[in-house]
């Protein structure tokens, strides 16, 4: 099976929109990661994918997410 991509993809493979809500997001995360090079829609929804856990979306990110050179 392929593997799906949960940053660009939902668990079904269909490719999510353009349209990120910030709503239950944790801002400093979001500066954090974006700051560590991350884009922010995509930082946006690894933490949205983790409820907040900062840790787990750093693994989302590493595993998945494009970033400049910095780790989390």
């Amino acid at each position: 099976a392929k593997k799906i991509n949960p940053l660009t993809h939902d668990k079904h493979g269909r490719k999510y929109g353009d349209n990120v809500s910030y709503e239950n997001i944790n801002l400093d995360y979001i500066a954090r990661l974006v700051g560590e090079g991350y884009p922010k829609e995509i930082v946006v929804r690894a933490l949205g994918i983790t409820r907040n856990d900062l840790e787990m979306a750093c693994d989302i990110l590493h595993e998945f997410g494009s970033k400049a050179t910095n780790k989390c």
